[in-house]
C-alpha cells in the first residue's frame, strides 16, 4: 500500500513524493534449497576430480610397469645378440633381471627352429622373450619380444 502526496515548492513547481509503508525486507542470504544445490554441484565436481586423479595414478603405474618390462626385454635381447649361434641354441628357459631386487618380473625364453639348411642342420632360430609380472589388483601382465638369429650372422637373415 502506497501513499502519494503532492507538495508545492517556492518556485511554484509541484513535487510528487511517495511515502512507502515499511515492507518486509527480503533476506540477502541463500535459501536452504539454493545452498543444497550448490553443495551438491560442488561435491560432484570434487568427487569427479578425485576419481580422475586416482585413475591417472593407476594408468601411470601401469605404464611404468610396462616400460620397465620392455627395458628388461630389450636388455636381455641385447645380451643374447652378443652370444654365438650355438650358445643361442642352448639358452636356458628362464631369466631374471639382476636389477629387479624385488623379484617382480619373471622372464622366460623360448628358442625354436626357424629354418634348416638342405642337410637338415638348423640354420636359424627364433628366440621369444617373455616377461611376466603381477600388476595392480593382482592382475597378471606380460610383454614379449621376438628376434631371429642365424648361424651366419645378420647378413644371412636379410635377403
Amino acid at each position: 500500500m502506497e501513499i502519494s502526496t503532492t507538495t508545492s515548492t517556492a518556485g511554484g513547481a509541484q513535487r510528487t513524493g511517495r511515502n512507502v509503508l515499511p515492507r518486509r525486507r527480503k533476506s540477502a542470504a541463500f535459501t536452504i534449497v539454493e545452498a543444497a544445490i550448490a553443495s551438491s554441484i560442488l561435491i560432484v565436481a570434487i568427487v569427479g576430480t578425485l576419481t580422475m586423479a586416482s585413475q591417472s595414478f593407476i594408468v601411470t603405474q601401469n605404464v611404468r610397469e610396462f616400460s620397465r618390462a620392455n627395458q628388461i626385454l630389450q636388455q636381455k635381447m641385447e645380451d643374447i645378440r652378443l652370444l654365438s649361434f650355438s650358445n643361442v641354441q642352448a639358452l636356458p628357459s628362464t631369466f631374471s633381471d639382476p636389477n629387479d631386487t624385488a623379484g617382480k618380473y619373471t622372464g622366460a625364453i623360448a628358442v625354436e627352429t626357424y629354418r634348416t639348411n638342405p642337410s637338415g642342420a638348423v640354420s636359424a632360430v627364433k628366440v621369444t622373450l617373455r616377461v611376466t609380472w603381477t600388476g595392480r589388483g593382482g592382475k597378471s601382465r606380460n610383454a614379449s619380444l621376438v628376434s631371429v638369429f642365424t648361424d651366419s650372422g645378420l647378413n644371412d637373415y636379410i635377403y
